[in-house]
């Protein structure tokens, strides 16, 4: 679609950060814009892991734009996904 009236411009990064023993903090962004509107996403998680069987993640976004792979082809977000609040908790464990 480039140089036509559907092209798109889609921006994206993730990145993960080792802020030491059991906690990890993931990030992912993405920005959109096309003839009608631009737009953004974003998500923050911070994951706490203090044993091989339990885990806790405390996340803020919007998890399942970006969330197959292909950060900035992802259908969800590429056809007019919008940003919204969404807060999670997860607490998990195995035996």
């Amino acid at each position: 679609d480039y140089d036509t009236q559907w092209e798109k411009r889609i921006f994206g990064a993730e990145a993960t950060l080792n802020l030491g023993g059991p906690w990890k903090w993931y990030n992912r962004f993405m920005v959109a814009s096309d003839a009608a509107l631009a737009r953004y996403m974003l998500f923050t998680q911070i994951q706490y892991r203090p044993h091989d069987n339990m885990e806790m993640q405390v996340s803020y976004g919007p998890e399942h734009y970006g969330d197959w792979g292909e950060l900035t082809n992802d259908g969800d977000f590429e056809s007019g996904g919008r940003m919204y609040d969404q807060y999670k908790l997860m607490i998990k464990t195995w035996f």
